[in-house]
């Protein structure tokens, strides 16, 4: 398993705390609904400023509100540590035009043996010299447009392939791209079993209005297998931002072995000057660690064991708050065990939370997941010690993710809620809370 290029081909998440959009969305939509409810209820007429600054939520409006940020949040958990464990994870930033993975170097590689190829067949090769140049073409199609030229030094039996995209159809943010890629050829051009590849030197710029304005990426290969494919390699990637974001550069290092080991270093700055670091280890047995030093001086430890080869996988996070108000520190974990004959799995989900005042609130989630014929489906049991337990299923769709479940709280009251996700992030949720269960099998009607 190529560990580092499994945890470097998708946008940058953080594990723990940062939620997406759609959860956001949700506690800000609950938070505001509960708030309107409480302040007709406490005022019939419409409040004024000052009244509405007065107002106090009712346990039951509190209660509900925290129960939807359980929800969200158990569900984003649950789903990013089952994406890392499974290794599909980006823990690591990427963009566009970087090379950082054994997937990546491959790929650049493939062209230059293809246009290597073209020009063995064309019999360009045949007229060597000095750093000969064996190749070139101008060429468009599909909206692009660029050249291609590959050059041959006999004296370092090496060749350099260069190729230049400077048109871009309408859609891409791109405006030029380049790559230099060198490999170890030999003295003989048509013997390619020898050939081995050296390094790669890649430069994209982006269109004014795009968030990105350039990336910058290196490759040196260090070692190569029996058929003289790079498994050994470090990368350095440089990207500047646009100044219509507050980052301003960030500085990727790679280090890729042959037994599967390797770290991954970055540090991104922010134009007032702070700045977010982050390290990622891998070893050849599938695990590994991860740590991060937040703008604010935060210090994030983790490690990971990943679900090959034994179909149980850990992670465990811990959180520690450099100047929080009331948080001292956040302890997280999370152990899946997979089935392989059908693809289900079972996880426990631990949360701690150290308060500076000495006090712990601690929670544990239980997720099945299966296949119910039709689609796939989990089951949340979800306990905490001081806000009840919830219980709900969540069913996917193609587009689309629906949940339902309901909430006993422990100061009786009873809390029925369903919500639906869509693809592209937005959502909705109902909760509807009665004064206790036997109240909703009564026939009662909510009381929020």
């Amino acid at each position: 398993m190529e560990q580092p290029a499994k945890y470097l081909n998708s946008q940058f998440k953080e594990i723990v705390m940062k939620r997406n959009f759609y959860s956001i969305w949700v506690i800000f939509l609950t938070v505001t609904a509960l708030i309107f409810f409480n302040a007709c209820e406490d005022s019939p007429v419409n409040p004024g400023d000052d009244d509405f600054g007065q107002l106090q939520l009712s346990p039951e409006a509190v209660g509900a509100s925290q129960l939807g940020w359980q929800t969200v949040s158990a569900l984003s958990t649950h789903d990013q540590f089952n994406e890392l464990v499974s290794g599909n994870e980006a823990i690591i930033t990427e963009e566009t035009g970087m090379i950082n993975s054994r997937a990546d170097i491959r790929k650049e590689a493939m062209v230059m043996k293809r246009v290597y190829r073209y020009a063995l067949k064309s019999g360009s090769l045949s007229k060597i010299s000095a750093d000969s140049l064996l190749f070139f073409e101008e060429w468009s199609a599909g909206g692009f447009a660029g050249r291609r030229a590959l050059y041959y030094d006999p004296a370092t039996e090496t060749a350099r392939y260069y190729e230049t995209i400077y048109q871009f159809p309408p859609q891409l943010q791109l405006s030029y791209d380049s790559t230099e890629v060198m490999a170890f050829v030999g003295p003989s051009l048509e013997d390619s079993t020898d050939d081995q590849l050296r390094n790669i030197q890649k430069l994209s710029l982006f269109k004014q209005d795009y968030f990105v304005e350039r990336v910058e990426s290196s490759v040196e290969a260090t070692h190569w297998d029996a058929n003289n494919e790079v498994d050994g390699a470090t990368a350095d990637n440089t990207v500047r931002y646009g100044t219509q974001t507050e980052l301003s550069i960030l500085n990727q290092h790679a280090e890729i072995n042959p037994d599967g080991s390797g770290s991954i270093s970055e540090r991104l700055d922010y134009r007032d000057n702070t700045f977010l670091e982050r390290l990622v280890t891998f070893q050849p047995d599938n695990t590994g660690t991860f740590s991060e030093v937040w703008r604010n001086g935060t210090r994030v430890t983790g490690t990971f064991d990943l679900f090959e080869p034994d179909n149980h996988a850990l992670v465990t996070v811990l959180i520690d708050f450099a100047n929080h108000p009331f948080v001292d520190r956040i302890a997280q974990s999370a152990e899946f065990t997979l089935n392989p004959q059908d693809s289900s799995s079972d996880a426990i989900l631990t949360q701690q939370i150290h308060f500076l005042n000495g006090g712990l609130d601690t929670s544990r989630v239980e997720v099945n997941r299966f296949f119910d014929g039709a689609n796939w489906v989990e089951h949340f049991l979800l306990q905490t010690s001081n806000e009840g337990e919830t219980e709900f299923t969540v069913v996917y769709f193609d587009s689309y993710k629906e949940y339902q479940g309901d909430h006993n709280a422990p100061e009786g009251y009873y809390v029925r809620f369903n919500g639906v996700e869509y693809q592209g992030g937005n959502g909705e949720l109902w909760l509807e809370v009665y004064t206790s269960e036997q109240a909703y099998l009564n026939g009662e009607d909510p009381v929020l």
